[in-house]
């Protein structure tokens, strides 16, 4: 059995990947930004969260594996791992969008209670832009 974070970043995946789609989505290839868009949506309209598009991408990874390594403990390898190794690692500021998504996703879900600290975390990431 897989570890909830590691579940969840699989689907995430799956999704980005285009071989899952929610009830309802039409799913191809040309559609892909599209896919990545509803993984990643931009929360900025209900308050949650807005990432710069200038940030130093390095430095907000470094952030990032910070935050889960606190929020997640023994799960954390799985998002630690797509933010700075293997195949879906951030390479870019839409990568590290996409992260940043589901990790808020999961914090929801896990670790409510730390959201303040992950929103406190993104204003700091956009103060490097």
């Amino acid at each position: 059995m897989l570890p909830l974070a590691e579940f969840l970043s699989e689907i995430d995946a799956l999704v980005l990947d285009g071989f899952v789609a929610q009830i309802g989505d039409s799913v191809s290839r040309s559609n892909e930004p599209d896919i990545a868009e509803r993984a990643a949506p931009d929360r900025a309209t209900n308050g949650s969260i807005h990432l710069d598009d200038e940030i130093i991408l390095s430095e907000a990874k470094f952030l990032l594996v910070d935050f889960s390594a606190d929020a997640f403990e023994t799960q954390s390898r799985a998002f630690i791992d797509e933010i700075i190794d293997g195949i879906y690692a951030c390479k870019s500021v839409k990568d590290f969008r996409l992260r940043l998504s589901a990790i808020f996703a999961a914090t929801e879900k896990l670790c409510p209670d730390r959201l303040p600290v992950l929103l406190e975390l993104v204003k700091k990431i956009n103060e490097t832009a």
